[in-house]
């Protein structure tokens, strides 16, 4: 279970937190050195008073010292945990099945670590480094307070606990406008990707203007959010601001009366006036950092939920078969209280060919899904034999090229024989992207292959990988006739493994190639021959 706790098991951390121990200590020993400066100065006692100069120029140079330290290991401490947070989102995401992955869009995931992470590691990880810096500058503080006047420090103390209080009360209100923030963020990151990747719908239904009244619109309500959200901010610290001057005040005023009644020195009230005011920063501080802190709460929250998950990978069993490849068993499978498939159950043979077919809606993608492993939360049984079962590729509809050589597209990163790859795209008819220097071109800047080009690079590298279990999911419904017939010859007829595919785009010499025809309607799945396929088309 991840958690951002983790926080306090870093050696930067508590290096950080020793760092800010000692200055806070030192600069809250200036006032008091000070005050004894004044005192013997007046008293005039030159030795004493030089001892208590040089002892002040120490403590000086320990607070710089100990600040520039402090500083070091507070930007690694900050930049480790960034760093933690990457790589923990990008585990999390990367062990989710493709189900559950599709749940958020894209930009979903890019505002996670564009926005969130940046919100928590200035906000949450510095807060808390802050919030301590606060607390220990305000108990260092207090202490001296208590050797210099012990009435005046019960004055001080009282009156500052006032400040520290009023982050308590905006509490739920800020955490809530922090959160309808983000969501805003969020949906304006949603209607600027519809705005760039929907350019050309955009622009062929000449609807520029309804395209950016939605952008602008998301615009506003963002920066909206983000203004109510300062506002009830900048409120909070004008009230604590009041209430620190108040106490500041008050300790002025009793300050001169114990001066005017002999019961101080002149010294221990400047000091604790000095004091008092360095009790500004240090109250602020907690206050600030206090309000930042629970303001976070749901995006933390929603963070490690996400970086959340179970090492679980597969669903599948396994099968010792020589004759089976998949057999399904009492399969049930929906979402939104709604049954894709229910009690499914069907055998699917090694090295045969299956084409599933039926009324759209009726769960044939989401069953080529499940039988990849894409989806591990169905009831029943996924058998998949033990000989196939690292050699199960998907082709999906919609292929994707990664921002990479053509090469890297081709093989996934990994070794594969040049001449291998050379042979496979002529087959394919690739026969442009050949050549050493194509292969190394990278996509899209050096490369723009067409629609149809891509899904045919897509083909290419699933074969490359020598795959025994191909699951095509319409992957011919973006080539013309002629590619068309000559892909269906090669995934068909020519590979030697077993193929269930999911087509509305076939060709009628394709039906030769198959050897079931399987209907899934209602959930229920049966084969049939091609007359009667034929026959459910002519009707």
């Amino acid at each position: 279970m991840f958690s951002l706790k983790k926080v306090f098991r870093s050696g930067y951390f508590w290096l950080s937190i020793l760092s800010i121990t000692v200055v806070a200590i030192a600069a809250a020993l200036v006032p008091l050195e000070t005050a004894n400066i004044l005192n013997y100065a007046l008293a005039k006692d030159i030795n004493t008073l030089i001892m208590w100069s040089i002892i002040l120029l120490a403590t000086i140079a320990i607070l710089l010292i100990f600040e520039s330290f402090s500083q070091y290991f507070s930007v690694k401490y900050s930049n480790k945990f960034k760093a933690d947070m990457v790589n923990h989102l990008t585990i999390s995401i990367s062990k989710k099945d493709w189900y559950t992955f599709q749940k958020k869009g894209t930009v979903d995931y890019l505002s996670y670590y564009n926005n969130d992470i940046e919100v928590l590691e200035e906000e949450y990880f510095q807060s808390i480094l802050k919030s301590y810096q606060g607390f220990i500058a305000l108990i260092a503080n207090v202490s001296v307070l208590f050797t210099l006047d012990k009435l005046l420090m019960v004055v001080v103390v009282i009156s500052s606990l006032i400040p520290m209080l009023i982050p308590f009360i905006f509490q739920k209100h800020l955490a809530k406008l922090k959160s309808e923030n983000m969501s805003q963020i969020t949906n304006f990151n949603n209607k600027l990707s519809d705005f760039l990747d929907g350019f050309q719908l955009m622009k062929g239904f000449k609807k520029e203007d309804k395209f950016l009244n939605r952008l602008n619109l998301a615009t506003e309500n963002m920066n909206e959010s983000k203004e109510k959200h300062e506002k009830a901010d900048v409120t909070s610290n004008l009230i604590t601001g009041v209430a620190f001057y108040i106490s500041f005040i008050a300790s002025l005023i009793i300050g001169a009366y114990r001066i005017a009644t002999g019961t101080t020195s002149v010294g221990a009230v400047t000091g604790i006036l000095q004091i008092s005011d360095n009790l500004i920063y240090p109250i602020n501080l907690i206050s600030g950092q206090t309000k930042t802190l629970m303001a976070t709460k749901t995006i933390r929250n929603n963070f490690e939920k996400l970086c959340s998950f179970d090492d679980k990978t597969s669903n599948y069993e396994y099968l010792d078969d020589t004759q089976n490849a998949i057999i399904i068993e009492n399969l049930s499978f929906g979402y939104n209280d709604t049954k894709i498939l229910n009690n499914v159950n069907f055998i699917f043979e090694k090295d045969k060919k299956y084409l599933l077919v039926g009324p759209s809606g009726q769960g044939k993608s989401t069953l080529l899904h499940l039988i990849s492993g894409d989806i591990s939360d169905f009831s029943g049984k996924v058998l998949i034999n033990k000989d196939i079962k690292n050699g199960v590729r998907l082709i999906p509809q919609k292929s994707l090229l990664i921002r990479d050589s053509v090469l890297n597209n081709l093989t996934i990163f990994s070794d594969k024989p040049l001449e291998n790859v050379k042979n496979t795209l002529e087959k394919f008819k690739l026969n442009k992207f050949s050549s050493n220097e194509k292969l190394q071109a990278e996509f899209p800047n050096n490369v723009s292959p067409s629609g149809g080009e891509v899904q045919r690079i897509s083909i290419s590298r699933t074969l490359l990988d020598q795959p025994q279990l191909l699951l095509l999911d319409e992957v011919t419904s973006a080539l013309d006739k002629e590619n068309q017939k000559f892909v269906e010859v090669e995934l068909l007829k020519n590979f030697k493994g077993t193929v269930i595919s999911v087509s509305h785009n076939y060709s009628e010499d394709s039906l030769n190639y198959y050897d079931y025809i399987v209907e899934i309607n209602n959930s229920n799945i049966s084969v049939i021959n091609k007359t009667d396929l034929q026959k459910k088309q002519a009707s």
